[in-house]
Order: structure tokens, then C-alpha cells, then sequence
């Protein structure tokens, strides 16, 4: 029964729908999966910073500095290596910390660009921290994600 129905119409259902009353809707169906994705996972925080942000999600929030690296690098492997989910990524924000050593490496490797090559529908950057975002990074993000529409620095 749910075939017949558009897909714009289940995003309007859904959009009632409480944060922890999305996930099993991944189990339903592909599209009842495609659905509970983007409400889950339209906006992802990718955070290499510790301790992460006030704002950032209650997994990163009580996750240790290991924790909270792993929990990012999952995401960015996600990102690179499932269609589906990358293309229900609109914002992604990424807290970052000079601090943490371990973070130029991860950029330096090219993960970032990588993943935003796969970000076909990103519409907003935001980069969050204490030190500049490589400038490799910002030439590829116009290219790598063609509807950009705005970029955030916010230096803390």
C-alpha cells in the first residue's frame, strides 16, 4: 500500500513524527527507509574536536575523546560508501580542534573531500573551530557538491 503512495507525501507524514519514532521506519521498506534517512540525517555534525560542542549530538556528548573520533570517522565512512545515505545529507557541520593531533592526518589523507565528493545534495558547510580548514578543502567543496548554497566559518 505504501508504494502507491508519493514519496513527497510520506515526507509530509513524517514530518509529525518525533525523533526516537523514526528509526523503525528503516526496517519497513526501502522507502520507508529512504524517509526515516533524511529526517534522521539530513543535518550530520562531524566533530574532531573534544570536548565536542554543546550543541552536538547526545551520542558525541557522553562519547569519550576516542569515542567521539570513532563515532566521526563511521559517518565519513558511511558518507563515502553508501549512495543513500550520502544523498539525504543537506548540512553537514564539522567541529574541529588544532588541539586534537589527529586531525591533520585525517585531513591531509583526503577523507573530508572523499566524502564530499559523495554529497551530491549538500546545500550548507559549516565549519566550526580553532584552526583553518585546509585550503584544498575549500577550493574541491563548489565542485564536489554542486548545490551548495552557503559556507559557514565560525572560529572558537
Amino acid at each position: 500500500m505504501s508504494a502507491h503512495v508519493p514519496l513527497e507525501v510520506w515526507y509530509l507524514i513524517t514530518d509529525n513524527f518525533r525523533q526516537v519514532e523514526l528509526p523503525p521506519l528503516l526496517l519497513v521498506s526501502r522507502l520507508h527507509r529512504l524517509v526515516a534517512l533524511k529526517h534522521l540525517f539530513s543535518h550530520l555534525k562531524i566533530c574532531f574536536a573534544y570536548p565536542p560542542p554543546g550543541n552536538t549530538p547526545q551520542a558525541l556528548l557522553e562519547a569519550t575523546r576516542d569515542e567521539t573520533m570513532s563515532l566521526s570517522w563511521e559517518v565519513l565512512s558511511r558518507i563515502r560508501h553508501d549512495k543513500t545515505f550520502a544523498s539525504v545529507v543537506q548540512r553537514i557541520t564539522i567541529y574541529y580542534s588544532t588541539e586534537e593531533s589527529q586531525n591533520v592526518d585525517y585531513f591531509h589523507n583526503g577523507i573530508i573531500v572523499e566524502a564530499l565528493n559523495a554529497l551530491k545534495n549538500l546545500h550548507s558547510f559549516t565549519w566550526v573551530g580553532n584552526g583553518l580548514p585546509l585550503m584544498d578543502l575549500m577550493e574541491k567543496l563548489p565542485f564536489c557538491c554542486p548545490k551548495l548554497q552557503e559556507i559557514n566559518m565560525m572560529w572558537v
